[in-house]
């Protein structure tokens, strides 16, 4: 699906229960026309909109991703919802592609996430020769464990809990999830110490305790 800033956010949901103008929207969601308009602007640009008789609608694929979208929030069962953005990058174009989509699909799969969104941007060549692409994604997570396992395996540069403002965390699912991270940090220690010297694991010990 499209990614929308907020205010088209709410343009979107308005444009969903029907056609409307400038005016109206600005009078239903108390934003200013100017501010209106140039949101509209830009979502005529990427095809997100149309306009006639100074009436405004969604595209037909933006309406189908929207209920959809709004389908699966009702009938999502997890309550931990975030917003993450993992880089990627390979020393071939393609090769970054296929990892892109091979990981796409994984986190599909996954059955303690529900994944709303998926967001590739384009892959860009870096000065140092390699490909990069980011991959931004919206999805909630069953609990505090699978958010541990989210962080781990996937290895996001950044997340953003968007939702619950207050978080309940029984005493075993945090027991659980802080087990997980102990047995993934050992595992990834343990892997560090046989490929690397002992004077180059000295040497990382020193950079990270500095």
């Amino acid at each position: 699906m499209a990614k929308f800033s907020d205010r088209q956010k709410k343009i979107a949901v308005e444009l969903l229960n029907g056609n409307k103008t400038v005016q109206e929207l600005s009078q239903i969601l108390k934003i200013h026309e100017d501010d209106i308009k140039d949101s509209l602007n830009l979502m005529k640009e990427l095809k997100l909109v149309s306009e006639k008789n100074e009436k405004f609608s969604l595209s037909e694929k933006i309406v189908k991703d929207l209920k959809n979208r709004q389908n699966l929030m009702e009938q999502d069962p997890f309550d931990i919802r975030i917003s993450a953005i993992i880089e990627m990058q390979a020393v071939e174009k393609d090769l970054l592609q296929k990892t892109v989509n091979d990981l796409e699909k994984a986190i599909k799969k996954e059955k303690r996430f529900t994944v709303y969104s998926t967001n590739v941007d384009e892959v860009k060549e870096l000065d140092t020769g390699y490909y990069s692409t980011l991959i931004d994604l919206n999805l909630t997570l069953k609990d505090f464990r699978s958010l541990i396992y989210f962080i781990y395996f996937y290895g996001p540069s950044s997340v953003e809990i968007l939702r619950p403002n207050e978080l309940k965390i029984k005493a075993d699912d945090l027991q659980e999830g802080l087990m997980d991270a102990l047995e993934m940090i050992h595992k990834y220690n343990n892997y560090v110490s046989k490929i690397l010297s002992k004077e180059d694991v000295e040497k990382l010990m020193k950079k990270i305790y500095k």
